[in-house]
């Protein structure tokens, strides 16, 4: 059995699809209200993270399909915030393919 994680200073159990799910909600939620914002870009690749680890997290009970999992969420995360450093539409592409790799197989996982 996993080690359960709990909220700090609290009682309260991280369960592995809750955090999927705030992290999901928190996107969908707050999108519209941020939409004015020059800084809605680096917040969606904030978001986008959040899920993709979320989501990795998630799937994390089998040790072939976290690795799986890992193997296409990390070149996801690297080319979104390599984006920030190096422009190069490369790595947009490569980002969005591999982000859409990785969040295929954790909802067939899942």
């Amino acid at each position: 059995m996993a080690k359960e994680i709990y909220i700090p200073f609290t009682r309260l159990r991280i369960d592995r699809f809750l955090a999927l799910l705030v992290s999901l909600v928190l996107m969908f939620l707050l999108r519209p209200f941020l939409e004015g914002f020059v800084g809605i870009r680096l917040l969606m690749d904030i978001f986008i993270s959040f899920v993709l680890i979320s989501g990795t997290y998630a799937v994390s009970e089998k040790r072939s399909v976290f690795i799986a999992a890992v193997v296409l969420a990390t070149p996801a995360l690297l080319a979104h915030w390599a984006i920030y450093f190096v422009k190069n539409q490369a790595f947009i592409l490569m980002g969005n393919v591999f982000g859409m790799l990785a969040l295929a197989y954790i909802a067939i996982i899942i």
